[in-house]
């Protein structure tokens, strides 16, 4: 399974920035592939969402603005990379992306890998002490368990919740 590798500070401060305030927050990364290709993606920059860049942003739900995509979008062509996509949830449960997250997940992933020429797309998102990851890669329109994020020397495993245990429609 391929992992996401960052350093330990990268890690720090995008976990700092997803638990701002009370409201679900978001923070986006460029990734590549390094060395053999083993599928692991090695993040080269990190975005912090503000405020700004969300048309709905609540303890439950967040929508970024089209534009804010689109640059993200531009700087992974520009730079060859991968697109990360970090969000946190606001809930007593372990991490598990939500319905609405796999829906927007459905719409936005095949333009974004079709946009970068199918390069992977990843997506974490955080609750206080877990998180769960998937990625697209390859052909299939279906995501994957991502192994790990690989933070400095942490190895954080992703629950798997989405895959094993999806929410009820």
């Amino acid at each position: 399974m391929p992992r996401l590798v960052m350093t330990s500070d990268e890690y720090a401060r995008i976990r700092r920035h997803l638990f701002l305030g009370e409201t679900e927050q978001a923070a986006f990364a460029l990734a590549k592939p390094v060395g053999p290709t083993d599928g692991d993606l090695h993040v080269s920059s990190i975005h912090l969402v503000p405020n700004q860049d969300f048309i709905v942003q609540n303890e439950y739900h967040i929508e970024i603005n089209p534009r804010a995509i689109e640059t993200m979008i531009k700087a992974a062509f520009d730079a060859s990379a991968s697109i990360v996509e970090f969000h946190s949830h606001r809930s007593r449960y372990p991490a598990c992306f939500s319905l609405s997250d796999m829906r927007g997940f459905r719409e936005v992933v095949p333009h974004v890998r079709w946009r970068l020429g199918a390069r992977p797309y990843v997506a974490v998102v955080h609750h206080d002490n877990s998180l769960d990851a998937l990625v697209w890669s390859g052909d299939g329109e279906d995501p994957q368990q991502l192994g790990a994020v690989l933070a400095g020397t942490a190895s954080l495993h992703p629950t798997g919740r989405t895959l094993t245990q999806p929410p009820p429609l």
